[in-house]
């Protein structure tokens, strides 16, 4: 699709009034800023402009401190095709002169309610729900951050008019997408606020032995054992997704054993609950696999698929997504396939295993330690917000929730572009 260039301070041309119906405007705050500035400001709301980005995305994911394989173009784009194909976009991509991609603030609209009857227009990251993704950020080229902040935050302000609040579940808390993603919060937007929210992760050392002696001496004793009785079975093995072929088989055991796994404690599972995550998951999966990034390994015992683990290796560390296993009480099919690959993963010369979300007994027996990262929520100068915060309430409660819906396209601004500092409640 074409581009579409608004400048304020000056009226845009023709070729720029067609291409703003199609999904990509420029803006700048000022004429002055226009001459001055190396940058420019790029607010995109449809997939097509979005797609004029992708040759850029991953390098600028690269050289940046949001580097995850959460917030990669392949996992955004899949995300987009499988799970919200309707998604509202509103991008802010910021630009150098020549065109070279500095920082990427890759939101999309959605619609919440407060007690079933306010509604709020809410901004969240491309590809955070019904994907397993975590550490959700704006995208900042290294050494970018102090110019590139306040025109991100400037071209939100200058789409006021498109959402009230901004929702930002599972931030990292040692990347700096904390600091980075509240310090969109100032004039104009004077709202934010945050609680934490715990993950879990394990370094790992340089041998698999090493690891072991890590755990409690009972824990260890029991893994030893477990592990030598099921693969001294006939026919056991570890099995590895290394042909996409061999992806079919082992996803659909990994759906069936979750859905097993869940069964026994009157849950569905995840993918059952949210058909759109298995769709998501048998997308990108080959694509992954391509890429490198995949690690789909299964336990075979007696010539049977009994346990399966899902996981991504990316920049040294290892994520676990989904894991399902065959429940039995006397056999610890999950346990023996989590200590192979935790060997695996130590092989390959990864650095960590990362349990992502929460804190657990379970992630502790494997000698998880804790990590701090933030739920944050902000909100633009409206009278709706001063209610919302002031209550200090959250959208994972029950008072308000995010009704799943994308929004109708997000209108454009018009031809003023960004009107710096001004704020005007919708």
């Amino acid at each position: 699709m074409a581009l579409s260039l608004t400048t304020s301070a000056e009226r845009a041309p023709a070729h720029d009034e067609r291409g703003a119906r199609e999904g990509m405007r420029r803006v700048d705050a000022s004429r002055a800023a226009s001459r001055v500035s190396p940058f420019e400001t790029r607010v995109i709301t449809t997939p097509e402009a979005l797609a004029e980005l992708s040759s850029q995305w991953n390098e600028l994911l690269q050289n940046s401190r949001a580097n995850c394989i959460f917030l990669t173009w392949e996992w955004i784009s899949t995300w987009i095709s499988t799970v919200q194909p309707e998604a509202s976009l509103l991008v802010v991509a910021i630009c150098e002169r020549n065109g070279r991609l500095v920082a990427l603030a890759p939101f999309y609209r959605t619609q919440m309610r407060l007690l079933g009857l306010v509604r709020y227009r809410c901004l969240r990251v491309l590809g955070d729900d019904e994907s397993g993704a975590e550490y959700p950020d704006v995208i900042i080229r290294d050494g970018c951050e102090v110019e590139a902040l306040p025109l991100i935050r400037q071209a939100l302000l200058g789409e006021r008019r498109c959402w009230d609040c901004i929702w930002l579940p599972r931030l990292a808390g040692w990347t700096g997408a904390r600091e980075r993603l509240t310090g969109l919060a100032s004039h104009g937007v004077p709202y934010c606020q945050e609680r934490e929210h715990d993950f879990a992760a394990v370094a790992l050392p340089a041998t698999h032995d090493e690891y072991l002696m890590l755990l409690a001496h009972k824990r260890r004793a029991y893994i030893r054992r477990e592990t030598r009785r099921l693969l001294g079975q006939p026919g056991a093995k570890l099995i590895s997704a290394g042909a996409e072929d061999e992806l079919a088989s082992l996803l659909a055991g990994l759906f069936d054993l979750h859905r097993q796994r869940w069964q026994t404690v009157a849950e569905p599972g995840s993918f059952v609950r949210c058909p759109r995550m298995a769709r998501f998951y048998e997308q990108f999966a080959p694509l992954a696999l391509r890429r490198g990034w995949l690690r789909l390994h299964g336990l075979v015992v007696d010539g049977r698929l009994r346990a399966v683990q899902y996981g991504y290796a990316f920049a040294g560390s290892y994520h676990a997504m989904q894991e399902g296993y065959e429940p039995n009480e006397s056999v610890a099919y999950g346990n023996v396939l989590r200590n192979l690959v935790f060997k695996a993963c130590i092989a390959e010369g990864l650095v960590q295993y990362d349990f992502l979300g929460h804190y657990s007994d379970h992630k502790r027996l494997w000698r998880a330690t804790r990590r701090v990262g933030h739920d944050v929520l902000i909100g633009r100068n409206a009278v709706r917000n001063a209610i919302l915060f002031t209550g200090r309430v959250w959208p994972t409660g029950r008072y308000l929730r995010d009704e799943g819906r994308p929004l109708r396209k997000a209108p454009f601004r018009g031809a003023g572009g960004i009107n710096a500092g001004s704020v005007a409640d919708a």
